[in-house]
């Protein structure tokens, strides 16, 4: 009685297909595509991106206020500007980016888990 429905079970969880690691290649950026295969191009609808591939920058421009003294005056005087460029904290995609995704939901939509690099 219990090897009918475990034997079930297990059809129904292989047919299923709930979750598959998958690799891609970024193929457009805006609006953003992935390649799986030779038949299979991603749209942006069907991708979930992880912040490890969406691009992060900050702003860290700033200037210092110092004062001047001598024995006759003081005077509030600011440094130059430092910093003056974004600093990167993840690139994000880019063409020809190789990802790897997460296939979910029987393949409607994809989660963008991270990019690939290449062993040296």
């Amino acid at each position: 009685m219990l090897e009918p429905i475990q034997s079930a079970i297990k059809n129904y969880l292989e047919s299923a297909d709930l979750a598959d690691l998958l690799y891609g290649v970024v193929t457009s950026i805006s609006p953003l595509k992935i390649k799986i295969n030779q038949k299979l191009e991603l749209p942006s609808q069907a991708l979930l991106l992880t912040s490890s591939v969406i691009k992060k920058e900050i702003e860290l421009k700033h200037v210092h206020k110092y004062e001047d003294s001598t024995k006759e005056s003081s005077t509030v005087k600011n440094t130059q500007e430092a910093l003056k460029e974004k600093i990167i904290i993840t690139e994000g995609l880019k063409i020809n980016n190789k990802v790897m995704l997460l296939k979910v939901n029987n393949g409607q939509k994809y989660i963008v888990l991270d990019k690939l690099q290449e062993g040296e």
